[in-house]
């Protein structure tokens, strides 16, 4: 996440979606890889979902960081 100040609405929004795709993009894998998991890649997926959950968090956050520059303006 950008923790500068001079980071503007639209760069803040724009990293953002990148985290929000990168999550969705997780999340499509381990959906697809579901139906073939064995009991030895659960690590894997358990270190997957908390990707997702980062990416989520880091897009979360830079959009409400964005949204309160916004309404300062």
């Amino acid at each position: 996440m950008n923790e500068d100040t001079d980071t503007t609405v639209d760069t803040l929004l724009n990293e953002a979606g990148e985290y929000l795709q990168y999550a969705q993009g997780v999340v499509d894998l381990l959906i697809e890889r579901t139906t073939e998991i064995e009991l030895c890649d659960r690590r894997q997926t358990l270190l997957a979902l908390g990707a997702v959950s980062v990416l989520v968090k880091l897009g979360s956050q830079s959009a409400m960081q964005a949204h309160s520059r916004w309404q300062m303006h």
